[in-house]
């Protein structure tokens, strides 16, 4: 891959999710009643815990990272009416959904360059990481921004070869075991941590 052509690869993201990528959690939200996706099942049950045995956490607020249609974010607001939501994505595709959530703030930031200043009790990022130049940078302000004993949960593709093809929309994919690691060379404690479809999933806690 050339590096320096990273704004022309960022740009090459942004038009993909602006016109087609963000109907995907539409498609994957409808089928929640019928053919449960742990990654779903993972920050449902992650809220309905702490809703249930950490009354201390007073307000429960979730930050939806790279939240395509809001459509996981809708979902998570409506379901939970106590819980704070925030859903950001690049803002191509917060400029198209804006109005179509009012439970859900949200917020037009490219994660490439910046991150939220508030304090969350669950950080949700699946199908993110494998976007962003600087993953480091990605998932030490996901530590920072999360409250103490706060949960992450995160998804990424997974495979031998590391970075990915010129034409793909994944700058890299992560090893068996690499983004466990990752996780806890930025501080997280690994809840668990499994493979499904290709994919490495972790809910780790801070």
């Amino acid at each position: 891959m050339d590096w320096t052509n990273e704004r022309k690869w960022i740009q090459k993201q942004a038009n993909v999710y602006t016109n087609q990528g963000s109907n995907e959690p539409d498609r994957l939200i409808k089928k929640l009643d019928i053919q449960q996706e742990s990654r779903f099942t993972a920050l449902i049950d992650t809220i309905q815990d702490i809703n249930i045995e950490n009354k201390e956490y007073g307000q429960i607020s979730v930050l939806d990272a790279g939240c395509a249609s809001g459509a996981i974010s809708n979902y998570i607001a409506t379901k939970f009416p106590n819980v704070y939501v925030d859903a950001l994505d690049i803002p191509q595709v917060i400029n198209k959904i804006k109005g179509q959530h009012p439970n859900v703030n949200l917020i037009p930031i490219d994660l490439n360059k910046e991150f939220p200043k508030n304090k969350y009790t669950i950080i949700y990022a699946t199908g993110v990481l494998e976007h962003i130049y600087n993953d480091w940078f990605f998932l030490k302000n996901c530590y920072n921004q999360l409250r103490k004993d706060g949960w992450l949960i995160i998804t990424a593709p997974m495979g031998l070869d590391m970075f990915g093809q010129e034409d793909s929309l994944h700058i890299r994919i992560y090893p068996k075991n690499m983004l466990d690691g990752l996780l806890e060379l930025a501080g997280f404690k690994i809840e668990r941590s499994w493979e499904e479809d290709e994919r490495k999933r972790v809910v780790a806690r801070k």
